[in-house]
């Protein structure tokens, strides 16, 4: 059984090429630019999201409330970052190509777990 995946970015092109990267990988992709689509995402199914730091910033719930096995975090700001890592949610920093390579290969090997606290 194959896994969906929303990548939620508020740059309609960086989901887009997110999402056919990820797609290539084998994965089920959805993309969208909508914080409203990505908040009835989390609540209405179980699988993971990539979520853009202005589409969390645009959806009105707290790194607190995001469940930490199936959230990863995709923003340019480092805090957002560092706050999503200490509270346990994967998170990874655009324009860094060492996270970016990290992101895709968790993704690609379908590892949505939380991570240690740095």
């Amino acid at each position: 059984m194959s896994q969906e995946l929303l990548v939620a970015d508020d740059d309609p092109r960086v989901a887009k090429m997110l999402r056919e990267y990820l797609e290539r990988l084998g994965l089920i992709v959805r993309a969208t630019s909508s914080a409203q689509v990505a908040r009835q995402w989390l609540r209405e199914t179980g699988e993971p999201v990539i979520l853009d730091g202005s589409v969390l910033g645009d959806m009105g719930i707290s790194l607190r409330e995001l469940p930490t096995t199936r959230v990863i975090i995709w923003s340019g700001d480092p805090r957002l970052v560092r706050e999503a890592r200490q509270l346990g949610l994967r998170a990874f920093c655009k324009g860094d190509l060492q996270d970016f390579q990290g992101l895709l290969q968790g993704v690609a090997d379908r590892n949505f777990v939380s991570v240690p606290a740095e």
